[in-house]
């Protein structure tokens, strides 16, 4: 096919930059290897391939691309074979620079290393081990911070890390770490975000650089809520329209104009804290006639308009002025002690990395610039180099792919190695805006987006070329693609708008006779929660149902193909020409895999996870942590259960009791001549531990291996080779692991537990190959640049995940940082101004990027598309206004923004049906029957109940069919009791009763993780929780004599006495309140509690077991069985006419309060009367709660 018009000006545009916008499908690649094909066989003018500088976005594609070049180059040299610059070509193509960023930088760190002062030997480190480097780094950092106990620091802590530990502290630290690294200036990126928040003044506030970006997002809004008025007033007014509104669009009018005159924020601030909405009212009249259709368009437009604003007071302008400004002031000193923390992180993982010879892929990029930039200029732009000159004079021409996802630095480290310093033009950049999805890797596409606009204001120098001529799709799928993003993407979301000038062009010519309409394939929403199976369980079933009519039905799908010959032609559709394509794999791609199986559909999803969890590298990684510590009893077990030595159950129990030893590894000592795995077992081991004193892991691990056969065993398991590839990803990983300082065995296994530890998960090996003929089941982002006949873009209705702009402190690239004000001492949580500008920019942000993956997903289409998900809303059918950038922004999932969508693409450009339960059964009962007539096999699946009392309705009177599906219906009288628990404590019954009130319920923080650290400051100097206050209190109440009296003085002898007993610790004594116990035996319950003392028939600290009705547990319970309680009663007492029950309890309540701790405890104090009448088989007549903190006795009426 000849090349087009605008190809072909890219292959010969020269003396320029050049920008190519190039479409999904465009042929960029081809183009890409013609024009630099072109460049090195030019007559006039020919060039060496290694003059030239090829930057690619994957080490895959910079191999394609050298393939491609070279092939060119090899038929030029057939076509022309004296050409001796052809064949010098050949020559050097093997040393061309046609590479990723990251190789390019690697080979300039290389040849320059000693500038840089590293050693030649720096590489690139493993993740895990990075990973473990970071947080050794961060738990030194934080132990010193907390010693030095510096105000910034102790604020950060008390407001931001409420928990049991500072993991939290950590996350911000390396989210900021990681914000700062992307730009070229990383310390001075951190200055900037301290002065940031350094407003002193209300002026300096006003002048603050957020401050324009609120007023901008401000006048958006208010423009926004004032042609909704505007178009409900003119609606209101129209033929047939609700005219008794009027009155109030016309107050609303003057309300939102008033506002829009506001321009500066303090005003802004003013009018939003004074705005009241007027209530909707008016009737019409009887005789007249109203539309109601446009009565609720009416107030759905007003509702709209409020919306916004109320967004919009919610964000920016909730109090007045001086409040917010001060608010801002107040978070200053924390976030100045995080960012303190950062700079030090980052100096001191610098230096770790450098003294253990590794670095990061920041690091390689900031090496490369800080060889190619001398300074930055005033202007802050980068002056080249000696060696970027030198480089630069190297390079004729640079070519960058997928420019779209360059970031900052990456950029500056090219343009220093071009001509641009000189005043030449010799960059060639080309991508496609609309595919830019990768911010998680801190991509900017705002690069491209400033060349791209730029560009066509300026000079011949600067060349912006569009290609949007498709060659990979049918019309069919991109007229539907085009007729979607007409609607949905634009500028101020999607970074550009979507407009015929942008749009697909269908170029190439398929064969006809395929039904390449784009099918929308929905659930009902209804129908999926009246079933009892997961949303995600039923698409699968309708997915599978389609995959078996394209693949199997009457009516199979056809794609295009080619004959023997090679002729083209249509052939039927096979599994392997299909890909079920999901935003996120996690949890979704397991469930749909299991459901295409059971349907019979061959089907593979790789997954990223799950590594550290196959049974295969766990049984490895506890004998490698065995051969490292012979006492380690669990992973020992681990071992002896192993296909390794293969002990049963039985035999390991023998072993533990024959063995009679505290370890399991002296107790295969003691049974080697009577059990015979115990001799197996310790000749393995003992081989193992004498070989890893001179062997190295690798062979260590391959060793273990042939000994015991279980790699063999691993491949002859279900999913063989993929175990054996995990297996080989292990030898892989110790092989790495050996290349660095750090070596030995014990090491490696520290270091793997660090992996798992800190989700370093490497996924589990992938033995699939291209040949076979299975359904693929892949993420958005993995099938970015590939092409599939048949794609689903499935789960449409998945809600986005915008969870980093939640959380109590954000971070963003250029407005650093966002935080809640916390009040440390009431723990009370307030928004800032900076967070919800930050927090409201990441979400648009986001928003934007879901917008551009979901256009990736559908161009991934050549022949057919096919959108699936639950129907969560009704689409409105009658709307046919254009989609507003505030219908984008409410968009949670793409269901959201395609049913606004729809209403306005042609209805031949797409078939939509909506499936019911009843649909799936029928087809579900189909696809087993072909399958197994196809397999030649009797019926092997029971038919669904469902279907089967469908067709006896006819057959057999109803009450007959009735009786059958009650038998068939059978449940269980007592399943509730199956779901509840045979042991309880008082406590959790306590919590799970309704008396728990809400002044119960404290702030904390979302991240209560299990505790990974404790500083070795804190074991020393230990800060004494309120919950181990409360213990200290119960101990001493405990120990206390009631019999005699106290005083002060002969209060602290016992303290004193007690603690030299060691019954009490001594960092404890300083939170024992003296006045609060003498409180106690002073009162008049403690001069009762004195008297049965002397009588022997005070009882302190008594535990119990007892039983109650599991009735009690639960109303529905059937059963008249009993469920065990277990306690312990603080203290009780025995008078003549039954038994006093005292319970202490040291919550902090106010005076007046009192009832909170009888609401509170109502329920334990009832399980501790039941437990005390039935153990004691006597009543107890009076029940107290002794609060430590009031000083006073309370009465409970049970």
């Amino acid at each position: 096919m000849p090349w087009t018009k605008q190809q072909q000006k890219v292959i010969d545009q020269r003396d320029a930059d050049i920008l190519v916008s190039a479409a999904a499908g465009s042929g960029k690649t081809a183009v890409l290897v013609e024009r630099i094909i072109q460049k090195i066989t030019d007559d006039k003018h020919p060039i060496d391939v290694d003059h030239l500088l090829v930057v690619t976005f994957t080490k895959a594609a910079a191999g394609e691309m050298k393939e491609r070049i070279m092939a060119a180059l090899d038929e030029k040299v057939r076509e022309f074979p004296g050409n001796q610059h052809f064949v010098k070509q050949l020559s050097l193509i093997h040393k061309a620079q046609i590479t990723t960023i990251h190789s390019f930088c690697m080979n300039l760190i290389r040849d320059y290393f000693y500038v840089l002062g590293i050693d030649p030997s720096t590489a690139p480190g493993d993740e895990g081990r990075l990973s473990a480097i970071r947080q050794e780094v961060l738990d030194d950092l934080l132990e010193e911070a907390y010693e030095k106990k510096e105000e910034d620091f102790i604020n950060l802590i008390e407001s931001y890390s409420p928990g049991k530990n500072d993991n939290i502290i950590s996350e911000y630290i390396l989210k900021l770490y990681q914000n700062a690294r992307s730009h070229r200036e990383p310390f001075k990126w951190l200055d900037q975000a301290e002065e940031n928040i350094s407003v002193e003044t209300l002026e300096q506030f006003e002048q603050a650089p957020f401050m324009k970006i609120i007023l901008r997002d401000a006048r958006i809004s208010i423009d926004g809520a004032l042609n909704l008025i505007k178009e409900a007033l003119e609606l209101s007014l129209s033929s047939g329209g609700p005219y008794f509104y009027e009155k109030t669009f016309r107050k609303d009018l003057e309300i939102v104009t008033k506002i829009s005159e506001a321009q500066t924020f303090s005003k802004l601030c003013e009018v939003f804290v004074k705005i009241e909405k007027p209530r909707l009212s008016g009737r019409k009249k009887k005789t007249d006639e109203s539309d109601e259709m446009l009565q609720e368009q009416c107030k759905l437009l007003r509702a709209q308009a409020y919306g916004l604003l109320d967004d919009l007071k919610a964000a920016y302008f909730y109090e007045n002025e001086s409040e917010i400004f001060h608010e801002l002031k107040r978070i200053k000193s924390p976030i100045r002690g995080l960012i303190h923390l950062t700079r030090e992180f980052m100096m001191r993982y610098d230096e770790k990395k450098k003294n253990e010879n590794i670095m990061d892929f920041d690091d390689m990029e900031h090496f490369a610039l800080d060889l190619l930039i001398d300074h930055y200029d005033e202007q802050g732009n980068p002056v080249p180099s000696k060696i970027a000159k030198e480089k630069s004079d190297g390079y004729e021409e640079i070519y960058i792919d997928e420019y779209q996802d360059s970031n900052y630095i990456q950029d500056a480290i090219l343009r220093s190695v071009s001509k641009e310093a000189e005043g030449g033009h010799n960059m060639f950049m080309v991508g496609d805006v609309k595919q830019s999805i990768y911010s998680f890797r801190l991509a900017r596409p705002e690069l491209f987006l400033e060349k791209y606009h730029g560009y066509q204001q300026k000079g011949e120098e600067y060349q912006l070329i569009e290609l949007r001529n498709n060659f990979r799709s049918r019309s069919e799928v991109l007229t539907f693609v085009n007729d979607v993003f007409y609607q949905i993407m634009h500028e101020d979301l999607g970074n550009i708008e979507y407009t015929k000038n942008v749009a697909l062009v269908p170029t190439m010519e398929f064969e006809q006779g395929c039904d390449a309409q784009t099918e929308i394939l929905l659930l009902e929403s209804k129908e999926v929660k009246n079933s009892e199976e997961d949303a995600v369980v039923l698409e699968a079933r309708m997915i599978a149902s389609r995959i078996h009519e394209m693949v199997n039905g009457e009516k199979p799908m056809m794609v295009t193909g080619k004959d023997e010959e090679g002729n083209t032609i249509l052939r039927k559709a096979r599994y392997s020409d299909i890909v079920i394509l999901l935003r996120s794999m996690k949890g979704n791609a397991e469930v749909i895999q299991k459901e295409l199986m059971d349907a019979g559909i061959p089907a593979f999803a790789n997954s990223q996870k799950g590594y550290f969890d196959t049974v295969e590298i766990r049984t490895l990684l506890s004998l490698l942590s065995v051969v490292d510590n012979i006492y380690l009893d669990i992973d020992l077990a681990a071992v002896l259960r192993s296909p390794m030595i293969g002990m049963s159950e039985e035999e390991l129990g023998r072993l533990k009791v024959d063995g009679g030893k505290n370890s399991l590894y002296e107790c295969l000592c003691e049974t080697k001549e009577s059990i015979k795995g115990s001799k197996k077992a310790l000749q393995l081991l003992e081989l193992l531990r004498d070989a890893k004193t001179y062997l190295s892991l690798t062979q260590l691990i391959w060793l273990a291996l042939e000994k015991t056969g279980y790699y063999y065993y691993a491949g002859a398991m279900p999913q063989g080779k993929k175990r054996q590839g995990n297996i080989l990803m292990l030898i892989e990983q110790a092989k790495t692991f050996e290349s660095s300082q750090i070596k030995g065995l014990f090491h490696f296994v520290r270091f793997m537990e660090q992996c798992k530890e800190y989700d370093m998960d490497y996924g589990e090996a992938n033995t699939m190959s291209e040949d076979q003929d299975l359904v693929r089941i892949s993420s958005i982002h993995k099938s970015k640049g590939l092409e599939y006949p048949i794609v689903f873009v499935s789960k449409i209705h998945q809600k986005f995940n915008l969870r980093d702009a939640n959380g109590s402190m954000i971070f963003h690239g250029d407005y650093f940082i966002g935080a809640d004000h916390i009040d440390p001492i009431r723990r009370t949580k307030k928004k800032t101004i900076l967070k919800n500008l930050i927090r409201n920019q990441m979400n648009q942000e986001s928003l934007g990027e879901e917008l551009r993956v979901l256009y990736v997903a559908m161009t991934r289409a050549k022949e057919k598309l096919i959108l699936t998900g639950i129907k969560t809303d009704d689409i409105m059918w009658h709307d046919q206004e254009d989609v507003t950038a505030i219908n984008l922004l409410n968009g949670r999932c793409y269901f959201d923004w395609i049913k606004k969508a729809l209403p306005k693409v042609p209805k031949e450009d797409y078939r939509l049906k909506i499936y019911t339960l009843e649909d799936l059964l029928w087809q579900q009962e189909v696809v087993l029957v072909t399958e197994d007539i196809r397999n030649g096999n009797e019926l092997l699946h029971e038919m669904n109940r469902q279907i089967f009392y469908e067709r006896l309705k006819d057959q057999i009177p109803k009450d007959k069919v009735k009786e059958m599906k009650d038998k068939f219906d059978y449940h269980y009288r007592n399943e509730t009791e199956t779901k509840g628990r045979l042991k309880y404590s008082v406590s959790e019954i306590k919590r799970m009763s309704q008396a728990a009130d809400k002044q119960e319920r404290m702030y904390t923080s979302v991240h209560q993780e299990k505790e990974k650290r404790v500083p070795a400051f804190i074991k020393k100097n230990e800060k004494i929780s309120a919950t181990s206050k409360g213990t200290v209190i119960h101990k001493v109440l405990e120990l206390l004599n009631f019999s005699k009296d106290h005083t002060m003085k002969s209060l602290n002898e016992d303290i004193k006495e007690w603690i030299d007993q060691g019954k009490l610790k001594k960092e404890y004594d300083k939170v024992i309140y003296r006045k609060e116990i003498l409180a106690l035996t002073n009162s008049q319950l403690g001069k009762r509690m004195k008297i049965a003392d002397q009588k022997k028939r005070l009882y302190k600290e008594r535990q119990f077991v007892t039983g109650i009705p599991f009735s009690d547990m639960n109303q529905e319970a059937k059963t008249d069985d009993f469920v065990v309680v277990q306690g312990i009663i603080d203290a009780y007492f025995e008078e003549t006419d039954g038994i006093v029950l005292v319970d202490y309890k040291t919550d902090r309540v106010n005076e007046g309060e009192e009832h909170i701790l009888i609401n509170r405890y109502h329920a334990q104090m009832e399980s501790y009367k039941q437990a005390l009448e039935k153990i004691t088989g006597k009543n107890v007549k009076e029940i107290y709660i002794y609060s430590v903190t009031l000083q006073k006795t309370i009465t409970v009426h049970v």
